[in-house]
């Protein structure tokens, strides 16, 4: 038994007089509930015809890069990045970095204290024990093109919310070589 579109309107329009042939009783090409059936045969055949293909196939157009088409973060993301895996998810969507690492930083911050009788911050400790320390600092290690830092500021900086600044740090790689000596 093969399905194809002729197959599937057959069987559908069966279906359709068994479970409704009292209220339906037109299953001709003008009656819109056919129309409907025959859209649904249409959108199952070529799904069936294509579910074949490699997604490779599916996804190229024109002999291009098969996944040039598809959608990136940056466009599928409504608001700005949230959480350090929105941010890491920001970071590599962009094409010339490779790889990134993104931290709370709030243990390299300077030390703010809060003095009580003044009701002022200042970085000396005089009356207050414990420290207080900024939130919002994030130290993002990234590896990536030398020239990618002034874009990646830029991306940084349009999606970040009130309060949030960036340390940034580029990981250079070092290729290394060692020998074992067995003795």
């Amino acid at each position: 038994m093969t399905i194809d579109y002729n197959f599937l309107r057959q069987e559908g329009i069966r279906h359709i007089e068994r479970l409704g042939s009292q209220q339906w009783t037109d299953y001709n090409t003008h009656d819109p509930g056919i129309t409907i059936l025959e859209q649904l045969c249409y959108a199952l055949t070529d799904l069936l015809y294509r579910i074949g293909f490699p997604m490779s196939d599916l996804l190229s157009e024109g002999g291009q890069d098969p996944f040039a088409n598809l959608v990136g973060l940056a466009e599928i993301l409504t608001s700005s990045p949230v959480t350090l895996t929105d941010w890491h998810k920001l970071l590599l969507d962009m094409p010339d970095i490779w790889n990134a690492w993104i931290e709370h930083s709030a243990h390299d911050q300077p030390a703010v204290y809060f003095h009580k009788e003044e009701n002022t911050l200042s970085l000396s400790q005089e009356d207050q024990v414990e420290p207080l320390r900024l939130q919002g600092i994030q130290q993002i290690y990234y590896q990536g093109a030398t020239t990618t830092k002034r874009r990646l500021c830029k991306r940084l900086y349009t999606c970040r919310g009130l309060a949030e600044d960036f340390s940034l740090t580029m990981l250079m790689i070092v290729r290394f070589a060692f020998e074992l000596a067995w003795k």
